[in-house]
């Protein structure tokens, strides 16, 4: 090659290799950037994607609450078999029978119990002192829960605010062997009680029914529950339980949004129940709580009474269809209940004749003249039968006082269609402000059961009309004002 052209093309290449540095250089320097872009918009596209799980698992629980607890949960359907068995308790020198006894069926499920025992209850006065000795099956029912301590079962006993420190013992003898006790203050809440009775043990058994966890309840009160063994209905009784609890420990309403149930007088729960399929569900009183999809007790004894297309029996101590204003505060009429009874007593329902109605309510020492008057007023009506039952007192009284016994205090109704067994009277204030909890199903075997103990008590030498309860232990009669619905010794009221 020409030295010339050698040496003018040196600069030439010069500047190129100058230039290819340059480009070197530069592509390096846009990899670099390439590079940092690219793990920031990594870094981008792996948070958006974090977000996007998290808007998604929201939206998934977001969608499971609204098919378990939204607008229609939908309904719980169980194949397991389970079963409800009626217990009673018959008092000392009544001559009736039953094949299970309340405190027989206490101690059992209480010694099955291995890992917890929840408990909801007015009050406690199970353990023998010296002002009520000698009281055996009641002292049979703490010694269980005893032995359920000692073998380390969790106890925990959600109760009504006791009234004054005799009602505190057998709380405190509890907490000392390990229990957990926890008091609702209803009355300054709601101006009523606890009044709830139930016992459940390992979620899956339960009892519900009329009976205080009282001595006087298992010997001298005539009672009657039902054993649950379920799964299904204890926890959901569970749930009514954390109710309780939450309230208690807040001194406050308890946050009812996942305390809820799937189960209702719209969706009922399908359980195999006594070998039966079978609609069931829990009710609760009162309204405050009464979660989403919980129907309250009024609701459920309205149905149940208005559903029924031949017959309706209904037991209870007391009947009044009255909102009690205590002390100076008036009475105040409260015609939910009485009006579906009246209503059903007088309506045809299509082939059947007319539904019959028998009522059946609790003469004792403290029965409320309103009481009295209002089971009297509808024993007036075509197809409306009302009988007060009477227990008579002991031939020879115990040596300590027993005030509050000698009373048919069980609580339910049967009908052609449902039954219903319940912790409340049918007193508006046990529907208004009191806590209470029922059982309504259509199971036929419990339905049956019940038919039969209404029929026995309904045709048994202890159960009077309204005008043979006048003859034969009201001397002089008593008098009601209704228009200004008032009424003496309104402290009787809710007692039991």
């Amino acid at each position: 090659m020409d030295d010339s052209l050698l040496a003018s093309s040196a600069p030439r290449v010069a500047t190129r290799a100058q230039g290819g540095v340059m480009m070197e250089k530069l592509i390096v320097r846009l990899k670099d950037e390439i590079r940092k872009n690219k793990i920031r918009n990594l870094l981008i596209l792996f948070a958006l994607f974090l977000i996007c799980c998290l808007l998604a698992l929201d939206s998934v629980v977001i969608l499971s609450h609204w098919i378990h607890f939204g607008s229609k949960p939908g309904r719980v359907t169980v194949d397991t078999p389970g079963f409800l068995t009626i217990v009673e308790t018959i008092p000392d020198e009544v001559e009736l029978t039953t094949a299970i006894q309340t405190w027989e069926a206490w101690v059992e499920l209480i010694d099955s119990a291995v890992t917890n025992l929840d408990i909801a209850c007015f009050y406690m006065t199970l353990h023998n002192t010296t002002e009520r000795p000698g009281q055996a099956n009641g002292e049979a029912v703490f010694q269980a829960l005893l032995r359920a301590l000692d073998r380390g079962v969790v106890v925990r006993v959600a109760a009504s605010m006791p009234n004054g420190p005799s009602y505190e013992i057998d709380y405190n003898l509890l907490r000392n062997a390990g229990a957990e006790v926890v008091y609702v203050d209803f009355h300054n809440l709601y101006n009523g009680v606890l009044h709830t009775k139930f016992i459940i043990a390992d979620h899956e058994r339960a009892y519900l029914g009329s009976a205080n966890m009282d001595w006087r309840s298992l010997q001298q009160v005539k009672e009657l529950g039902v054993i649950v063994y379920s799964p299904t209905l204890a926890k959901d009784l569970g749930t009514i339980h954390e109710i309780y609890w939450e309230t208690g420990v807040r001194n406050a309403t308890a946050t009812l949004k996942h305390l809820d149930t799937r189960m209702s007088l719209e969706t009922p729960g399908s359980l195999n129940l006594n070998h039966t399929t079978s609609d069931v569900f829990l009710t609760v009183s009162p309204p405050p709580m009464v979660s989403t999809h919980r129907t309250g007790d009024a609701d459920a004894m309205v149905a149940t009474i208005l559903d029924a297309k031949k017959t309706v029996c209904i037991n209870v101590m007391d009947y009044a269809p009255v909102i009690s204003g205590f002390g100076s505060a008036p009475n105040v009429y409260w015609p939910v209940i009485e009006d579906a009874i009246r209503r059903v007593s007088a309506l045809q329902t299509g082939a059947y004749p007319t539904v019959g109605v028998r009522l059946m309510v609790s003469f004792w020492n403290n029965t409320n003249p309103i009481v009295f008057e209002a089971a009297a007023t509808l024993a007036m009506y075509q197809n409306i039968e009302v009988r007060m039952f009477h227990i008579p007192d002991l031939k020879e009284p115990l040596p300590f006082p027993t005030d509050h016994t000698r009373v048919n205090h069980a609580k339910y109704m049967v009908t052609d269609r449902k039954a219903v067994v319940t912790t409340s009277n049918w007193e508006a204030n046990y529907f208004i402000d009191t806590a209470g909890v029922s059982l309504v199903t259509d199971n036929p075997e419990l339905r049956a059961g019940l038919q039969a103990v209404f029929d026995r008590d309904w045709d048994s030498e202890f159960a009077y009309t309204v005008p043979e309860v006048m003859e034969k232990f009201v001397v002089g009669g008593w008098t009601v004002d209704f228009a200004n619905m008032t009424y003496p010794n309104s402290n009787n009221y809710r007692t039991h």
